[in-house]
């Protein structure tokens, strides 16, 4: 995957002033304010299902299981805001890192979705190894979405307002 990142980085050279987001409150952009919580709480889905596993606890899988509910709600919320983004403005919608950054959390949000779907089907008790990997999966791929996104942001000045203008 870092050979295919490097690669859409070189290709998207051109450098800008700062694209402004879309989706603003009070200009401040609403996809970056919300990005944490999937991620932080994906993140704490995929421990919990570690300790889970580890000591066949269904404690530890309430945990997690609340943690995917609030992952993949606020996961659908900062794509519903970077989706406007994305769609919003064509400066960044060409950019084969927004593409990718789109289209892996695309992805794991999909993943949550599913893993939500197997809980919520079954009945309370540890966590199966198929959901542990599916959160292992998706931790994974959020931490590359993650980092594209800061790429977009520090190196592209996506959801940034254009230098010496005001809002």
């Amino acid at each position: 995957m870092s050979a295919l990142v490097n690669e859409a980085v070189r290709n998207d050279t051109r450098e800008y002033d700062g694209v402004p987001a879309t989706v603003t409150v009070k200009g401040h952009p609403v996809h970056p304010m919300l990005v944490n919580y999937p991620i932080a709480f994906l993140s704490g889905v995929l421990l919990f299902d570690i300790l889970s596993y580890a000591r066949d606890s269904s404690f530890w899988a309430s945990f997690s299981y609340w943690l995917l509910v609030g992952g993949t709600a606020m996961g659908v919320a900062a794509a519903a805001a970077g989706m406007a983004d994305f769609f919003g403005d064509r400066r960044i919608s060409r950019l084969t890192i927004a593409r990718l950054h789109f289209l892996g959390n695309a992805i794991v949000v999909c993943l949550s979705l599913v893993n939500l779907a197997l809980r919520m089907n079954a009945s309370a008790g540890p966590v199966s190894l198929s959901w542990l990997m599916l959160s292992a999966v998706v931790v994974l791929l959020i931490s590359g979405t993650g980092w594209l996104g800061g790429e977009m942001v520090y190196r592209h000045r996506i959801g940034m307002i254009p230098r010496g203008t005001h809002e």
